[in-house]
């Protein structure tokens, strides 16, 4: 009996050792749950997409667009959850978590190529590095500090072993050290973004009325169309060394950076989420980039971000084909589709035409943003490049080089001519076009399309 209350004593003596030792170490508070919480998202996310190009490098096709649309919608769900369990110093920031990853990812889509097995290994590697730094600031948060070094240690030591196995796959342009340092600076923005100790208030309240996050690198060179519509000089220096290693060159370079553009196999890649870099009416009332237009008719419909993934032929053919069925038909140089000649079924889009907004777009049902005449914020009246049609043939505003007008345009809206991009050598290019209103003579409109491919337009996701 003596021996069994001994040890029942030393029992109750372990378990309030015990209890001592935790009450030491203070428990996350609400503010650290949620913090972590997305960290550890953000960082799924970027390894999710990561995934996602790592299976369009290997079938050497156009990413997803489901697949990064899956990604996004378990970074909002991730987000959305951490924010309902309360205590978050900051709500709404999924937006900017968001672009922070597609951020992340743009630059790792820029850094990678080479041989095929090579690249779309890499391309996982730094998905996983990048998920597992940020798991370690997830610990260190719920911690009450940083991330732990051995943490980090442990996921630089598995992505050299990663990347050692990459490279026995086949050759690659990029190297170790420089995917690392991308991936660290990557890690440093998205805790920045998903960690921070702002309220959302606060930055509510003092966001400026004129500050449009989409205007990216852009200056107002000029207000000529009818509308006063801003056409915009885009600076695309930030991404001209990513894609000149890829091996773009000519009119490509022009389109603005918050356009992902790659290479598969021959073709040109690119993503886009289609919202324009200019503020419009079409954008939600309480959205920075929203502006009162009254010079038209407002449709019912608001602009809502998407996700287009492109591949343009890099050597066009000739087998013409009709734009009837098919949404998207091209590309502008910021992102935002192009749309054919035509309206929806029973409607004129002619008489459509009076819901454009100042920069002559609009949105349909489903928040798709969208071109069908002269774009004002890119081209009014001149030479200048507008963008690529989905059957790799460029696109450009109404007037030749020299600025007369031309006369030799065939069926499709096109010829063969010099073009700025190209003044010593001929090519076949598409330009804006007038076209007359059937029901009225007097009323005409400038058009990108005429309804017909010229080529065999490439794949696209997101465009129907």
């Amino acid at each position: 009996m003596q021996r069994r209350a001994l040890g029942a004593h030393l029992i109750f003596a372990i378990g309030f050792v015990v209890v001592l030792a935790s009450s030491s170490i203070a428990a996350p508070t609400a503010s650290e749950k949620c913090n972590g919480s997305k960290l550890k998202a953000t960082g799924a996310a970027v390894y999710a997409e990561a995934k996602c190009h790592q299976k369009a490098t290997l079938s050497e096709t156009a990413v997803d667009g489901a697949c990064i649309t899956g990604a996004e919608g378990k970074l909002s769900s991730s987000f959305s959850s951490a924010e309902g369990k309360g205590g978050c110093e900051v709500t709404g920031n999924y937006g900017d978590a968001r672009d922070g990853v597609e951020a992340c990812i743009t630059s790792f889509a820029s850094a990678i190529s080479g041989d095929v097995a090579c690249a779309a290994y890499k391309m996982k590697a730094v998905g996983k590095k990048t998920s597992a730094k940020m798991k370690c600031w997830q610990k260190g948060v719920l911690g009450g500090g940083s991330a732990a070094s051995d943490c980090l240690s442990k996921a630089e030591d598995k992505f050299d072993s990663a990347i050692v196995k990459a490279d026995s796959l086949g050759n690659c342009t990029d190297t170790g050290p420089a995917l690392e340092a991308l991936v660290d600076d990557c890690v440093t923005s998205l805790v920045t973004t998903a960690n921070q100790t702002t309220t959302t208030t606060t930055t509510t309240t003092t966001t400026a009325p004129d500050s449009c996050t989409l205007n990216d690198n852009t200056t107002v060179i000029g207000t000529p169309s009818p509308n006063d519509c801003g056409l915009l000089d885009r600076d695309t220096s930030a991404c001209d060394a990513s894609r000149g290693a890829l091996g773009l060159t000519g009119y490509w370079l022009k389109f603005s950076c918050r356009v992902t553009l790659g290479k598969s196999g021959s073709n040109v890649t690119a993503q886009s989420d289609g919202q324009p870099d200019y503020k419009s009416n079409y954008f939600a009332n309480a959205n920075p980039c929203h502006e009162t237009y009254t010079g038209g008719i407002q449709n019912p419909n608001t602009i809502a971000a998407q996700s287009y993934s492109l591949t343009f032929p890099a050597s066009p053919n000739t087998t013409a084909q009709t734009m009837n069925g098919t949404a998207v038909v091209g590309l502008s140089i910021n992102g935002v589709p192009i749309f054919g000649n035509f309206a929806a079924p029973g409607d004129n889009i002619f008489d459509e035409a009076a819901t454009f907004d100042r920069c002559g777009a609009h949105p349909q049902n489903t928040g798709k943003y969208h071109y069908h005449s002269e774009p004002y914020a890119i081209t009014y009246d001149d030479s200048s490049f507008v963008g690529v049609m989905r059957d790799g043939y460029p696109i450009y505003g109404r007037r030749d080089p020299d600025n007369s007008l031309p006369t030799d345009l065939d069926a499709y809206g096109a010829h063969t001519s010099v073009t700025v991009d190209s003044p010593g050598t001929p090519v076949y290019h598409y330009h804006v076009n007038e076209q007359i209103n059937p029901e009225n003579a007097s009323d005409s409109q400038w058009f990108i399309t005429t309804g017909q491919f010229r080529g065999t337009p490439g794949a696209c996701t997101g465009c129907n």
